[in-house]
């Protein structure tokens, strides 16, 4: 849009500039005149693209609220009822989760606190493995995977951290 203003404007100038001696123009249009033209637009409809992509991001907001409304892995057997976004703007924001607080008295979780997965030093423990199922908490495989590493080396680096974690998550219920 902007190149074509700017194209115009010099086309115009060269064709009406003489005509019109209270604007001021230069009589001499070239390639300096049309990149003073192009700025000056693009100066000018600057404000019209953000208002139309906050107007875009709005509307993917909403449609995100509704898909998390719908999605069949937010569902709660016990509640019958799906998940429910109550806010639009806070979805942009569940990718950086930094801190996982833990609710000790139970307030919140009903008092089922279920340690499903964890990552340690990088490595993931609760994926389900061969079909394995799901049962209330950690997978089978991967408590057997986490008592493996730490008698494989009592003393070793991933024994530590794993020894630490458990510790930290056992004792201080807060932060993890």
């Amino acid at each position: 849009i902007i190149v074509t203003f700017a194209t115009l404007s010099v086309i115009w100038q060269k064709n009406n500039g003489e005509g019109h001696n209270y604007l001021d123009l230069d009589p001499k249009v070239g390639i300096a005149t049309w990149i003073v033209q192009l700025l000056t637009y693009w100066v000018t409809f600057s404000h019209m693209i953000p208002i139309s992509l906050y107007v875009i991001i709005e509307m993917l907001k909403l449609i995100q609220a509704y898909l998390i409304n719908k999605d069949i892995e937010m569902y709660s057997h016990e509640t019958g009822n799906y998940g429910k976004c109550n806010n639009s703007d806070l979805i942009e924001e569940l990718g950086q989760v930094e801190f996982i607080f833990s609710d000790k008295t139970g307030t919140l979780t009903k008092n089922k606190m279920v340690l499903k997965k964890c990552s340690v030093q990088g490595t993931v423990y609760g994926d389900l493995i061969n079909g394995e199922k799901q049962l209330d908490g950690m997978c089978e495989s991967s408590v057997k995977q986490i008592r493996k590493n730490i008698r494989r080396d009592p003393n070793g680096e991933v024994a530590n951290f794993l020894r630490h974690f458990l510790i930290i998550l056992s004792v201080c219920h807060t932060v993890v």
